[in-house]
């Protein structure tokens, strides 16, 4: 599993859905103590 901060979600996120389609699992954090906010996972079929 991958974490980044929503800064970086937000720049990156072309290529984050990309990397989600292929099977990774994103962990999206906030803040200075960059806590957990969310998973971005791909749909089980």
């Amino acid at each position: 599993m991958k974490k980044m901060t929503v800064g970086e979600f937000k720049t990156h996120f072309s290529d984050v859905i990309e990397q989600i389609k292929s099977g990774e699992t994103i962990a999206v954090t906030f803040g200075k103590k960059k806590e957990m906010i969310g998973y971005f996972l791909p749909e089980i079929p």
